[in-house]
């Protein structure tokens, strides 16, 4: 790295702040349902940190669904857990 830029993404679907609180509190439980449900932002944060910390963590793209880990997304590829 010549100027010791490193680049990573992550990805997170609703994240559950005040907004996405409200407007989930609105859906339907079947909407709910099938939305995936709210992500905690200490996940998104821990998650940011980590790629922070790790200096091998360049170019990696990072996908974060409620009620599962934190994955690793192949960017020639689709996402797997991707509704």
């Amino acid at each position: 790295m010549t100027h010791g830029i490193r680049v990573s993404c992550v990805v997170p679907h609703w994240v559950g702040l005040a907004r996405a609180k409200a407007e989930f509190a609105r859906l339907s439980a079947e909407e709910q349902s099938s939305s995936g449900g709210l992500i905690d932002p200490d996940v998104v944060a821990a998650e940011v940190l980590h790629l922070i910390e790790d200096d091998g963590s360049s170019g990696h793209i990072v996908a974060i669904r409620a009620h599962q880990p934190p994955y690793r997304v192949d960017p020639s590829g689709m996402d797997p857990n991707w509704r």
